[in-house]
């Protein structure tokens, strides 16, 4: 699997705010992963926003991910205006060990043929790295051997991309392509 970083930027209100108003799609992925938090302006309120889904719609698959004793992934497929897949993730506080949930949203991205997994869970993050969830979840995605996806595109909040990519280098994963939007 090719794994590259997006550094994601984000406007002084954003980050006074704490909130994510903006999402840039990335028109080469057909498979998005987001936390399943739709309280305020998060990446998944954006995502529903720019993807077309209905918030209410959004939020009742979110509450149904979060809710549940176990942490399982959900996926909301979408056939327009083209087939893309929405991979709900149960929220977590940034120290949970994300090793099952990682597989599971793997598992659900080959299950529904996704090449290219946007994996948005770090674009926007609140104060403190979340080392834990992102060296768990590396580890997996470093050694997953199947087939699909065939690539990870990791959007990390820019202001922690270093601190992202040393924890690549740590772990000892490979990134391809490190972009800035």
């Amino acid at each position: 699997m090719e794994i590259k970083i997006r550094a994601v930027t984000h406007t002084p209100d954003e980050i006074q705010m704490g909130q994510v108003i903006f999402y840039r799609p990335l028109p080469e992925a057909d498979g998005i992963s987001v936390t399943a938090n739709v309280t305020g302006f998060t990446t998944l309120t954006a995502v529903t926003k720019a993807w077309q889904v209905d918030l209410e719609h959004a939020r009742r698959i979110a509450d149904h991910a979060n809710n549940l004793p176990t942490k399982y992934t959900w996926t909301l497929v979408l056939e327009e205006p083209i087939k893309h897949c929405l991979i709900f993730v149960p929220k977590t506080k940034g120290e949970t060990d994300s090793t099952a949930m990682t597989s599971k949203l793997l598992e659900d991205a080959e299950m529904e043929r996704i090449q290219v997994l946007e994996f948005s869970h770090f674009n926007f993050i609140q104060k403190i790295f979340p080392s834990t969830e992102i060296e768990s979840a590396l580890r997996i995605i470093g050694g997953w051997k199947n087939p699909l996806p065939t690539t990870m595109i990791f959007d990390v909040d820019a202001r922690f991309a270093e601190i992202f990519q040393e924890t690549c280098r740590k772990l000892g994963v490979d990134i391809l392509e490190i972009k800035t939007t």
